[in-house]
């Protein structure tokens, strides 16, 4: 639940009569968007969850427009991907070697 915060009177006033469930949904749409949080409040005090879900679904599409445009550069250059599998597959043998050359010793077996 909200508190009420100094910095941000106008908002706190605003919130304070939106039901708690209400207020969760408020501040998703405001985490992922550059709206201000009175506009937000404005905004979204009065709609039902039909209006609600749709605005709240496209600020959320929108906040993860760049990673997907990330991934997708990452998930098309395989050159890189085998570089970053080769990289983690010798540093998790080094760390495997060590481990088993750990438990060689403890058991008494030549080390490798």
């Amino acid at each position: 639940m909200l508190t009420a915060n100094k910095e941000y009177p106008k908002v706190w006033l605003y919130l304070q009569n939106i039901p708690d469930s209400r207020l969760q949904h408020i501040a998703r749409i405001k985490l992922l968007s550059e709206v201000p949080d009175t506009e937000v409040a404005q905004e979204c005090q009065d709609m039902n969850w039909g209006v609600f879900k749709p605005l709240l679904t496209d600020a959320l599409i929108d906040h993860l427009h760049p990673i997907q445009v990330r991934y997708e550069e990452i998930i098309s250059d395989t050159a890189y991907l085998d570089k970053v599998l080769a990289e983690g597959a010798r540093k998790a043998a080094d760390i495997a070697d060590v481990t088993l050359n750990n438990v060689y010793q403890a058991m008494g077996f030549l080390q490798r």
